[in-house]
This record gives C-alpha cells, structure tokens and sequence, in this order.
C-alpha cells in the first residue's frame, strides 16, 4: 500500500522548486538517526479523496504526500500523513507531530499538522488506520506534541489570592464555573501538564470567591506560600452534563454549514452575556460573526472530527459584526 516511484516527484518538485528550501527544520530520531523536524514542506501527490495508484478501490480519507529532496531509509523520500485539513491539498507546510514506526518496514512515515492542532496517539491510529493495518506499526507522539497533548487534559481551575484564617484555608479566585463545580473535583494539580497532584480537603463559596483548603496546607504560612499560584483540574475527573463542553475543547473547531458543507471559518471565542452562550467565528479574511449557540443554528458538535456544523440564517455569515458588507 505504500508509494515507491523515484520520478513520482520530478514535474511538480521543478514546479515548486522556489518553495522547496528549507524542507525542514529541527530535529528528531527516525530510525535512530537525527533528521529535522519543527517543520516540513510536503508535496502532496495523494490528496484527500484521491484513489491509491495501484489499488483503485483504497481512498485516501487524509492528504498524504511526501518530503521533497529528504531521502528516507529506503531510498525514496520521505513519506507523510497530513492530519487536521478536511479539503484536499497540492503543498502543506507543518510541523511533525508523531512518527509511524513500522516494526516490517524499512522507512518510518511521518504525521504532521497545521500549527497549533494536536492529536492523541489514539486519533492518529485511527487517521491511518486505513494504510497501516497491513503494517505491524506503532504511533511514536513526539515529546513537544505530547506535552501539549497533556496540557489540554487539565484546565485552570483557580488562582490562590490570600490566605483566610491560621488552618491553612486560602481565598481563591474561581477560573471554572465556581464552587459547585470545583467541589466535584478531589484532587488539584499545581502545574498545567498534570504535575503536583494534590487532594482536596474542603471547597464553599464566599462571594464571587472560593475558599479552598489542600492537603499538606495546615497552617497560615503554608497557605501564604501559596499566595498567587494556580491550581488546574483534570477534565477527566469532571462529568458534563449531556450538551455541555470545555470552552477549551471548543476553540479551534471548524465551523461548516450543516446542508453543504461550506466552511464558515474556526470558532475563536466564547462568551456568555446572557442567557445562552455566543460563539465567535473567525473567517478565512479575518472577519468575525456572531453565532448564538442554540440548538435552532447550532447542529452537531463533534469534538471528534473538531467539527460543529450550523444552519445560519442570511446575513450571518455574509455580514460583519459591524454591520458592514464584507
């Protein structure tokens, strides 16, 4: 199922040839060799629904191309998964987040991503499942991406602004829902990748604050300490209600009509000023439009795919947010 034709690059390489330098940048072990890695330019010669050369009936569910003039163990250039683009594409340029190292092959592919967007190991198994089921192959998530991976799984959960009497209670300003829902939550992390577990004691509302109280805190001193650190929540120790999401799991989606298909733009913001919740989509110019998420514009999100479809009324995507005609 793989690619293996020296001249499949020739035409489209001399093409591109101004656009080719640097290929890549960084670096990583492939194989045991260091080979640069922060980002490459890809050819794609396989796009998104494009059929395999020599088996018609196998379709490309992702873009799939290669790392001109960067030879791979194999002789041939090096191979690449794009993941993160639902359109077809001729070039990309990106940053690598994973490897495929395959355990019956001699050359390893690679995955990259637009910048910014990152995938579990999980996600990148399925994305190539379609190619690497004939491989004995392994997903390798590079360090960067897995930390990053392992930020988005905790979110801010509070800011520690003074102490409240001589036990080791602290005043904490709410970065979540508040004290309700933090009361949900035995444990605290002091750091945003999961670091510095710490269980928790006691949560109650004060006002607009919170008063928290954490293990290993039993005194005034030990809770000044604290005075300014924040503390994060794993969101998988938190259950949302049917038809609720993490603002953070939202951000970044693609925003797609729900009838054609036709993509809106990547929702940026989230606020609440009233009683439902107001979505920001950015377009491709930059122009920003209002979406009330409601259920008579919003369709389907699904988290999975980074994907919310919408049935707008006129106007909505046609208009500023000012009013005036894009």
């Amino acid at each position: 199922m793989t690619r293996k034709s020296s001249s499949r690059s020739t035409d489209k390489a001399k093409q591109l040839a101004p656009r080719l330098r640097p290929s890549v940048r960084g670096a990583f072990l492939c194989k045991g060799e260091t080979v640069a890695l922060e980002s490459v330019f890809v050819i794609v010669d396989r796009p998104l629904g494009s059929s395999h050369p020599q088996w018609p009936d196998s379709i490309y569910p992702v873009n799939y191309g290669y790392v001109p003039g960067l030879p791979a163990p194999d002789g041939e250039e090096q191979d690449v998964y794009i993941l993160g683009v639902d359109h077809p594409l001729e070039t990309f340029t990106g940053p690598v987040i994973a490897v495929i190292d395959r355990a019956d092959d001699e050359e390893d592919k690679w995955v990259v991503a637009p910048q910014g967007r990152h995938f579990t190991r999980e996600q990148i198994e399925r994305a190539v499942w379609f190619q690497e089921r004939w491989f004995r192959s392994q997903v390798i998530v590079l360090p960067q991406n897995a930390k990053e991976e392992a930020m988005q799984n905790y979110l801010p959960a509070c800011k520690i602004v003074t102490t409240h009497g001589v036990r080791g209670e602290m005043k904490a300003l709410p970065l979540c829902d508040g004290a309700e829902f933090l009361a949900k939550c035995k444990r605290l992390f002091a750091a945003a990748d999961g670091a510095g577990e710490v269980r928790v004691l006691g949560v109650r509302p004060q006002g607009n604050m919170i008063l928290l109280r954490l293990e290993g805190v039993g005194d005034m001193d030990a809770a000044r300490a604290r005075v300014g650190r924040t503390y994060y929540f794993a969101k998988g120790d938190v259950r949302l209600p049917k038809g609720r999401y993490f603002i953070d799991d939202l951000l970044g989606c693609r925003v797609a009509d729900a009838a054609t298909g036709v993509e809106y733009g990547t929702l940026t913001a989230v606020d609440h000023p009233a009683a439902q919740d107001i979505y920001t989509v950015t377009d491709a110019q930059g122009g920003t439009h209002m979406l009330p998420a409601v259920p008579e514009f919003v369709q389907k999100i699904d988290l999975e795919t980074r994907t919310i479809t919408v049935t707008p009324i006129d106007g909505m995507f046609t208009e500023a947010v000012n009013g005036d005609k894009e």
